[in-house]
């Protein structure tokens, strides 16, 4: 074989070899450059300072996807959860619907909107590196990528499924959020009236003094009974539990919920961040009290305080409706214990004679004070 030859399969191998090496390479970064589930905004990379949003925070099937300029709004957060196989769900945190390629078209231009889960192929999308921190979005169900018409970002721009084409108008930052807020201790441990700053004659209180699982969170006129008087703990990390005394539950997140609008109630002790507060100072002796689990505020719904107002959670707005008092109960003379638990005879002092019923009322029964409750005994006969 002559030199020649030898020089020119020597540079074809190690040409082969080089090619070989670069897409190694190209893999490794693209698994290196694979998306992590979390809490994202997500940018287009024609403006960044447009981003995904649902269309006038609407929470029915069928909200449009839109670009919106970055209100650090819970309407412009998505959550992205892995399903395996290299595909993804992307949900809106704040009603927990999915985007999903309307009727699993597979035209050009098919729209993309919100819809309740329910697992099919135009619910699951693959996020592809696109180079520089960018990536494609694209259906599972017909290969289409997410794109913006006319590469034209803008308030109001729709979103919609696109042939590839190589273009900005088809790449998306996804810049993660982090969710929590961080507490420190701000008050004493102790037992709390709470009140609202919209009006402090309207305070937290379990709806109808329930003691079972679900109890609702609400407010009420300040009548300073049991179920109007929260023992507050500190656990540690800035957080606090808070907990109804005439029940002995814990005020908890319903089912650990990240939607705008999730309900507060009582429910067994469970240790969980969905039971956990930060209880931040908000200014002239009011706090704000804040989820550990998703970091939405306690919130009164229109700002309208009045008894039987219900009690949620809604994204941060530095409004008074997210103010709360932390009115510490102290105990006074009248209110420690005095004797035993247990059925007496209640003797009048000027007198000596006892208290009984009526036979009229009862003739088989007298009933005497047992403390806080009355108790039968049998009559003397």
């Amino acid at each position: 074989m002559s030199l020649k030859k030898i020089i020119v399969l020597s540079c074809i191998l190690i040409l082969s070899i080089i090619s070989f090496v670069n897409k190694v390479i190209a893999v490794d970064n693209q698994k290196d450059n694979k998306l992590e589930e979390g809490i994202y905004v997500i940018k287009s990379a024609l403006d960044g300072k447009y981003v995904f949003n649902i269309e006038g925070a609407s929470n029915k099937n069928g909200g449009n996807l839109e670009l919106r300029s970055n209100a650090n709004s819970y309407t412009q957060r998505f959550s992205v959860k892995s399903t395996g196989n290299d595909t993804y769900t992307i949900s809106a945190i704040f009603d927990d619907k999915y985007l999903d390629v309307e009727g699993s078209k597979k035209q050009n231009g098919t729209n993309v909107a919100q819809w309740e889960y329910h697992g099919g192929n135009n619910q699951q999308w693959t996020i592809k590196a696109g180079g520089n921190g960018y990536y494609n979005i694209i259906s599972k169900c017909n290969g289409l990528y997410l794109d913006i018409p006319q590469s034209n970002a803008k308030n109001g721009a729709n979103v919609h499924v696109w042939q590839k084409n190589n273009s900005k108008n088809q790449l998306f930052k996804f810049e993660k959020v982090e969710q929590k807020e961080t507490g420190k201790r701000t008050i004493e441990n102790g037992t709390y009236i709470i009140k609202t700053a919209l009006n402090e004659n309207y305070v937290f209180d379990i709806e109808a003094s329930r003691k079972t699982n679900g109890g609702n969170l609400e407010l009420w006129n300040n009548n300073k009974t049991a179920n109007q008087r929260f023992i507050v703990k500190y656990i540690n990390d800035g957080v606090y539990s808070i907990s109804p005394e005439h029940s002995k539950k814990y005020l908890d997140v319903e089912a650990s919920s990240m939607k705008i609008g999730t309900n507060v109630a009582q429910w067994q002790e469970n240790g969980k961040p969905n039971q956990q507060w930060i209880i931040k100072e908000a200014g002239n002796g009011y706090y704000n009290i804040i989820s550990n689990c998703n970091g939405l505020y306690i919130d009164i719904p229109q700002s309208n305080a009045k008894a039987g107002a219900n009690v949620q959670l809604w994204e941060k707005n530095n409004a008074k409706n997210q103010m709360f008092k932390f009115e510490k109960i102290t105990v006074e003379e009248g209110t420690s214990k005095t004797i035993e638990n247990g059925t007496y005879y209640i003797k009048s002092a000027s007198n000596n004679k006892v208290l009984d019923v009526n036979r009229k009322f009862n003739e088989r029964r007298r009933k005497c004070w047992f403390l806080d409750k009355w108790t039968n005994i049998k009559p003397k006969i």
